[in-house]
């Protein structure tokens, strides 16, 4: 030790220790071992010169593990400084119930020009005729009040055209048109907005 680092000691029903100290000047240091042992160190000496920077710790991730589901994730850091490697374990996400349809889609068949009622949301619109054309109509959501974002197929099953129109105040949109290509075309409304249905299929003009 050099001069002016002087440390003083009391050690009081205890052994003999050991002491290590680095600190400011009038740090103070009490160590206790239960009720035997008392040691009380105060640096009394100027602090020694400032050691030089270390370098900067390059630290790479490792693996990224899943753990069980529920458990507490957990990092492990190996290596030695500064190139170290951190390691992750993430727990599980919970298993998701699986989807299933309830029930089979409703099938609702026509044969000549029908408008759509409320029960119809979610269901398939058949239209068949030999000869006669037949247009699908959507009535205004002041008479019938589906709500957003309802969906109702359409399917074109026999040899005269069907095409879809809006009621007045009714806007549908569709392209190149609305009318179901050809038979066995189908298509789907769907409503994106008050009074505003957009239908998307195999259609033409």
């Amino acid at each position: 030790m050099t001069a002016g680092n002087e440390i003083s000691v009391s050690v009081a029903n205890g052994p003999a220790v050991d002491v290590a100290v680095a600190g400011a000047i009038g740090d103070t240091l009490t160590v206790t071992n239960g009720s035997t042992a008392s040691i009380t160190v105060t640096s009394v000496g100027d602090r020694g010169p400032k050691g030089d920077t270390g370098p900067a710790t390059t630290l790479t991730i490792g693996t990224v593990t899943a753990g069980a589901a529920g458990s507490a994730a957990s990092a492990t850091l190996t290596g030695e400084a500064p190139n170290q490697t951190l390691s992750l374990t993430l727990p599980r996400g919970q298993n998701g119930t699986n989807g299933t349809f309830s029930d089979a889609q409703s099938i609702n068949a026509k044969s000549a020009s029908y408008t759509l009622l409320l029960s119809d949301a979610g269901k398939l619109i058949t239209a068949s005729h030999a000869s006669s054309s037949i247009t699908v109509t959507v009535p205004a959501g002041s008479s019938v009040a589906f709500p957003v974002g309802t969906h109702i197929d359409i399917a074109r099953l026999g040899a005269a055209d069907v095409s879809v129109a809006g009621a007045s105040g009714v806007t549908v949109n569709g392209t190149p048109g609305l009318k179901l290509r050809a038979q066995y075309s189908a298509a789907t409304l769907i409503l994106v907005a008050s009074d505003l249905w957009l239908l998307i299929g195999d259609l033409s003009s």
